[in-house]
C-alpha cells in the first residue's frame, strides 16, 4: 500500500449521512493499515474525525500545525459556535 495518501475535498459531493460514514470508513481503513493521509477540507467536522494532526493554512501561510485535540479547544475560544 501506498506510505501516504492525498485527499483533496474527497467527501465534497457527498450527501451528509454517506459524509459521516465515509469518514468514519476512511480513518478505520487508515488506522488498520497504518496509513498516513494529507486531507485538504474546509469542514470542521470532517477535520476532526479524520485527524490526529492539524493544520490550518490561511492566506497561503501555516498558522497551525499539531494535534487534533489542542487545535479544536483553540477553535471553539475563539469562536466558541463551532462544536465537534
Amino acid at each position: 500500500h501506498p506510505s501516504l495518501l492525498l485527499m483533496d475535498e474527497p467527501f465534497s459531493s457527498l450527501d451528509p449521512e454517506l459524509r459521516t460514514h465515509m469518514r468514519q470508513e476512511i480513518r478505520n481503513i487508515l488506522k488498520s493499515q497504518n496509513m498516513t493521509a494529507l486531507v485538504v477540507t474546509h469542514d470542521h467536522h470532517e477535520a476532526y474525525d479524520l485527524a490526529d494532526k492539524v493544520g490550518l493554512i490561511e492566506n497561503g501561510r501555516l498558522k497551525f500545525w499539531g494535534q487534533r485535540d489542542e487545535y479544536f479547544q483553540l477553535e471553539q475560544q475563539s469562536r466558541p459556535v463551532l462544536k465537534k
